[in-house]
């Protein structure tokens, strides 16, 4: 509920906590606008945090294991049934 996202070309994660969700992107484009109405654009090796009670997100550079997760996830190739 506190974020929308546009997603182009990419090979991402979404992640949700109790509090937030995280995007991270690997490659492509990702815009995200958040539930303040604010967007926001991530960089390719960023994740950003989009927190459920309205405080300004947080970008931070993806981790060495994020990393690797995502690449190995676009290596894996698309996955069925998804559009």
């Amino acid at each position: 509920p506190e974020a929308h996202a546009r997603l182009m070309g990419t090979t991402f994660a979404v992640i949700r906590t109790d509090d937030a969700t995280c995007f991270c992107l690997y490659e492509g484009a990702l815009c995200i606008r958040s539930s303040r109405g604010d967007p926001v654009h991530v960089d390719v090796g960023k994740r950003v945090f989009v927190y459920a009670d309205g405080r300004e997100p947080v970008v931070e550079d993806l981790t060495a294991p994020e990393t690797m997760k995502l690449r190995m996830l676009r290596d894996a190739g698309p996955v069925e049934g998804l559009d």
